[in-house]
């Protein structure tokens, strides 16, 4: 089996990873799409393929896409396994990775066969009709040994999907794909999960249906803006479709640091925080369950669950 894994290297899905093994790939901003992107001004199509036996065609690509190798060698129409290539338009780039689910000296010697046969048969068309009736005798030939020292399952299985190609992505035409909405839901939430695993966060709670997400979180200050800026990137690009309802709140920590109301700090070997209800805080000291972490001129740092700062 062929398998293609997209990888976004900038744009707004920077990181997202999808691994495919459809006989047809389109990505872009359809709805349709395989690959659904959600970047301002994308395309519904930035590049179609289609899986013809051991390769995919390019069957379309937009104009302002450029297609380029790790080696800098020109990218044809057709993909081969194992092959990368690197998609670019506008600020976008994604990575494609053309490889076999299985491995080994076998899938390899069948791969590099397979690429071989195909640009030599490329060749010989400009040559004549004699000089490809010669070539089908000769590969003739070399297939009767080839099965004979290999066995002729993987041979047959791929030249039975080269006939199967077209009619498999005609197939999945017929099928039913998630909507428009439902795509953009799917993506809502992965931004959300994956910002909760940045920032280590175990009290978010997401509900979702195919219309909309609804999602709580706890979290400091800190957190918060940078929560802020994930909330007004969702809402620009999904908020016109899709449902968000978003509650977040402070720590119990970070209540506990908005209370604090530092008079004096006086620092030296023995540096101290004076509150205005008259404590004394050293280094080390231990605030209603949060440490005294760090004294200077400018801030003051406790640590319980996460970092706080207060600034002076």
């Amino acid at each position: 089996m062929i398998i293609v894994q997209i990888k976004a290297k900038s744009g707004l899905h920077a990181g997202a990873t999808w691994r495919l093994t459809n006989s047809h790939i389109m990505v872009g901003g359809s709805g349709r799409a395989e690959v659904f992107l959600c970047d301002p001004d994308i395309p519904e199509s930035l590049i179609s393929l289609i899986r013809v036996g051991r390769r995919y065609d390019v069957q379309h690509i937009n104009p302002e896409c450029r297609l380029s190798s790790s080696d800098q060698k020109p990218v044809d129409n057709q993909l081969f396994a194992p092959q990368t290539i690197t998609l670019d338009f506008r600020h976008i780039q994604l990575e494609f990775q053309i490889s076999m689910a299985s491995s080994g000296f076998v899938t390899s010697l069948q791969d590099r066969w397979y690429r071989a046969t195909y640009s030599i048969l490329q060749m010989l068309r400009g040559l004549g009709g004699k000089a490809i009736a010669g070539f089908i005798f000769l590969i003739s030939m070399m297939m009767t040994i080839f099965v004979l020292f290999f066995g002729a399952a993987g041979f047959v299985k791929s030249e039975a999907s080269v006939l199967q190609g077209e009619a498999l992505a005609k197939e999945l035409k017929k099928t039913d794909l998630p909507s428009l909405e439902k795509r953009m839901v799917e993506n809502i939430v992965n931004d959300l999960g994956d910002f909760g695993q940045r920032e280590s966060i175990s009290t978010l709670t997401i509900q979702h249906n195919d219309k909309g997400v609804k999602a709580g979180i706890t979290l400091s200050r800190a957190q918060l803006k940078r929560f802020e800026n994930l909330l007004l990137r969702l809402t620009r690009d999904y908020g016109e479709k899709i449902d968000l309802q978003i509650s977040a709140q402070l720590t119990n920590d970070q209540q506990i640091i908005d209370q604090i109301d530092i008079e004096q700090v006086i620092l030296g070997e023995q540096a101290v925080v004076i509150l205005r209800e008259g404590d004394r805080l050293y280094l080390g000291a231990n605030y209603k369950g949060l440490s005294l972490t760090e004294i200077t001129s400018s801030r003051v740092t406790f640590k319980g669950d996460s970092v706080y700062e207060v600034l002076l």
